[in-house]
């Protein structure tokens, strides 16, 4: 989109704002987009949230490390919010039950305890989801016009598969997409998540 200039920009007031620990910064405003703005305290929330649906220990050396990618998430966010205002496209209220029926294992009451417990915004967290959630539904209605399925082919394959694998397996597949902006960053941003699988594992990493 025409406003990802900024983010080198932002990222120069990012680190600016983490001269002094991260723990002991009041509430201010570090970086603004449009009408949009990233506030000291929603990028401490972001982190401390991401490193709690990680299951990575809190404290300030993982916090040092999530930063970064937690700043260019956040920031992804408030330029997804944007053009979902300017396409005027909203969330889908089941879509976002569901999700959070996932994500919690089907215990949204108790998920949601679990941030109050570890002073997390759960509506920040919430409020992540639907934009999100209101992303995938704008790419969908950009796109999916140009994707031609012939259901009729398909159903046809299913059925043959049925009738010639009498022990086929069940495998519960998922990915994680990430954002390419350019080549340079393309294998650095891999090679990361990798690692983020070998050390906390692919939930984890894909929640993170």
């Amino acid at each position: 989109m025409k406003h990802y200039f900024l983010k080198f920009f932002l990222i120069i007031l990012f680190f600016l704002s983490f001269f002094s620990n991260l723990f002991a910064i009041n509430n201010k405003i570090i970086a603004k987009i449009d009408n949009e703005v990233i506030t000291s305290f929603e990028l401490k929330n972001k982190i401390l949230t991401t490193l709690f649906l990680s299951n990575q220990s809190i404290n300030q050396s993982n916090v040092n490390k999530s930063k970064v990618l937690v700043m260019n998430t956040l920031t992804n966010l408030k330029l997804k919010k944007i053009e979902l205002k300017r396409f005027g496209i909203d969330y889908n209220t089941l879509d976002v039950n569901n999700q959070l029926q996932s994500i919690s294992s089907n215990n949204i009451q108790e998920f949601k305890s679990k941030f109050n417990q570890n002073n997390l915004n759960y509506e920040k967290f919430v409020e992540d989801l639907k934009i999100e959630i209101g992303w995938r539904q704008l790419i969908f209605n950009l796109y999916s016009e140009k994707i031609k399925l012939d259901e009729t082919e398909i159903n046809n394959q299913i059925s043959i598969l049925k009738d010639t694998q009498n022990n086929a397996l069940e495998f519960n597949l998922s990915e994680v997409l990430i954002n390419i902006e350019n080549n340079e960053d393309k294998n650095d941003k891999i090679d990361f998540i990798k690692k983020q699988f070998e050390e906390i594992g692919f939930e984890s990493a894909a929640l993170k």
